[in-house]
């Protein structure tokens, strides 16, 4: 059962019961002698049938926030598709690494040789300055 649908029996049974109570407080009023109390007991009964009422309403908007925060909760399918898209990226992100590291090795090769370059020209230069 989902907590919409718990929140909706809790609901209906607070009703139940305060109509049950209002139900018990009109028999008590029809026993009672028309000693101005009537009036008093109404009273008491309209604000019992008020406060479930704003229950009621505060139940109703609960379970509306409640249904509303739900449709942003994936479903185990989209979570089971966005984990399989998760684990092609982490696959494409080590097979991007692989290659770098890969580079790194020409690369490497690359500034040797051009470092060896660089100094074989300098050494050349030097001699031809010195030599004329």
């Amino acid at each position: 059962m989902d907590s919409g649908t718990a929140l909706s029996i809790i609901g209906v049974i607070i009703s139940g019961a305060a109509l049950m109570v209002s139900f018990l407080a009109f028999l008590r009023l029809l026993k009672l002698d028309r000693s101005g109390k009537f009036k008093e007991l109404g009273e008491a009964i309209d604000k019992i049938e008020d406060a479930r009422i704003e229950d009621k309403h505060k139940l109703v908007e609960r379970i509306s926030r409640l249904e509303g925060a739900l449709t942003h909760i994936p479903t185990a399918e989209q979570l089971a598709a966005l984990r399989r898209e998760l684990h092609k990226a982490e696959a494409a992100i080590a097979n991007v690494n692989a290659r770098i590291e890969g580079f790194d090795d020409i690369l490497r090769s690359h500034e040797n040789r051009l470092s060896q370059i660089f100094e074989d020209a300098l050494v050349k230069g030097r001699s031809q300055r010195g030599g004329a």
